[in-house]
């Protein structure tokens, strides 16, 4: 946000992340001597969309007499490399509550473009000489490993049997979530958050004889998913023995033999 010319000005940049993480931006900036309200930076997908995540810095943070990098650290979100994001930059619309964010005259920058409101974002206009000075901060996240799901592998039916996943690591240390389908057509849905490294049990139970494929799959806090894990399990068939079972063997071929003649 800049004063110019009496209006209040919301500046926005566009760009295009290369990671798959974005965790931090900074901007070369500055403020007059009497500003006295936050500066606040988000992350949009869209313009007219809500922050995907923000971050405030208090007045005393920017210098009056240049410009200067200031960061502003929020909460990591998930991006699509390649796609496009916008940094926005506002503060209250107070008279003398004055920040400036810099400005490279030229198409330094071929991947964004600066746009800009003076009606608080009920109309956006583009800029296109120039963009502005940033800085963005972002890591990929790293796959997780398919699960190995351990527990037994036959039983009864209607007894419960409880099935966990080895241990469960997220190379970046971030949650894990996980999904549980039992092969009878019914599943977990996600559940969680667990710690990486936690062992992740379930418990489940089968109405019908036979064998079914459990499978499970995890995921991070940034969506990045396994691929699925199995385990066959079967609930072995009962035999019924029907009312003539009951009859000893010796009189059950004796009766036979007396039928025959």
């Amino acid at each position: 946000m800049f004063i110019l010319s009496g209006e209040y000005y919301i500046l926005a940049q566009s760009f295009t992340p290369t990671k798959s993480i974005l965790t931090k931006v900074e901007l070369m900036a500055a403020k007059n001597i009497s500003a006295t309200y936050d500066y606040t930076v988000s992350t949009r997908d869209d313009l007219d969309g809500p922050d995907l995540t923000s971050n405030s810095q208090p007045p005393n943070v920017f210098p009056t007499d240049n410009f200067s990098w200031i960061e502003f650290d929020f909460e990591d979100i998930s991006v699509t490399p390649g796609s496009t994001y916008y940094i926005v930059s506002y503060t209250e619309n107070v008279t003398d509550n004055w920040y400036g964010w810099g400005m490279k005259v030229g198409d330094v920058y071929p991947d964004g473009t600066v746009y800009y409101t003076t009606n608080e974002g009920v109309l956006w206009e583009e800029k296109p000489d120039g963009d502005m000075t940033f800085k963005t901060y972002g890591q990929d996240n790293s796959a997780l490993e398919t699960p190995t799901i351990t527990g037994e592998t036959n039983g009864k039916t209607g007894k419960t049997y409880t099935f966990c996943t080895d241990t469960a690591v997220d190379p970046d240390g971030d949650d894990i979530y996980v999904y549980w389908h039992w092969g009878d057509g019914s599943n977990s849905g996600w559940l969680g958050p667990y710690s990486s490294g936690e062992q992740i049990c379930a418990d489940h139970s089968w109405s019908e004889d036979g064998t079914y494929i459990i499978k499970a799959k995890l995921k991070d806090d940034y969506g990045a998913e396994s691929d699925w894990g199995t385990l066959s399990v079967t609930m072995p068939f009962s035999y019924n023995m029907n009312q003539q079972s009951s009859t000893p063997l010796f009189f059950r071929i004796l009766q036979r033999l007396i039928n025959t003649k």
